[in-house]
Order: C-alpha cells, then sequence, then structure tokens
C-alpha cells in the first residue's frame, strides 16, 4: 500500500490535532509555529515559480525582438534556463488553484520558446 504523500502543513496540523487532546501548550505553540512557517515557505515558493515565469517571458520577448544573433541567443538561453528552472520548482508544489496563473505564463513561455526555435 502506497503512502499518501503529505504537505508540510497537512503534517504541522496534524501536530496541532495531537497537541490539542494532549492539552500541552509547548507543543501545541511549537507545531503551530511550524504550520504558519510552513505557509510562508509554500507561499514563498509560488512567488518564486511565478516571478521566474515572467523573467523568461520577458527574456523571450527580448530574443524575439533582438537583431543581434548573439544577444538572441544569450536571451533565448536565459529564457530557457528560467523555463527549466519554474518547471523544476513546480514539481514541488502541490498543485492548486493559486498556480493557474503560473501554469498559463509557463505555456506562453513554452510558445515564445518554440518560436525561437527550442524544443521544449
Amino acid at each position: 500500500m502506497a503512502k499518501e504523500k503529505k504537505s508540510v502543513a497537512e503534517r504541522a496540523r496534524e501536530l496541532i490535532s495531537e497537541a490539542q487532546q494532549r492539552r500541552d501548550p509547548a507543543i501545541k505553540r511549537a507545531a503551530e509555529e511550524f504550520a504558519n512557517n510552513a505557509d510562508d515557505v509554500y507561499a514563498a515558493s509560488i512567488r518564486f515559480v511565478n516571478t521566474e515565469a515572467d523573467t523568461g517571458i520577458t527574456l523571450a520577448r527580448l530574443a524575439v525582438d533582438a537583431r543581434d544573433a548573439n544577444k538572441k541567443a544569450r536571451d533565448r538561453g536565459h529564457a530557457r534556463t528560467a523555463y527549466d528552472t519554474a518547471l523544476k520548482r513546480l514539481g514541488a508544489l502541490d498543485q492548486s488553484e493559486e498556480l493557474e496563473t503560473v501554469h498559463s505564463k509557463l505555456r506562453q513561455l513554452r510558445k515564445l520558446l518554440k518560436s525561437l526555435g527550442e524544443e521544449v
């Protein structure tokens, strides 16, 4: 039987529940702080992936408009790196409605990269 993957925040909430049952205020405080920190890390991760997608789109647009071949190649390469980084980090996040904007941006970036000759 496969174990169900739980987020850090979900595990923290379980600890809070256990602490409440034990009525141990020190454990409860620590678990609440842990849950809050986990939520902050998750939100920061979403912002990071979103920023990578925005950066990649900007660089890809610069590459599309570049007249100099070296600048075009450099900007295309940086855009591809942003795309790959965003995809890698996105895989570590639980899928949620909050990520729909990120997915939309990544689809846009993928389209731009394809137009620049990248195989994505």
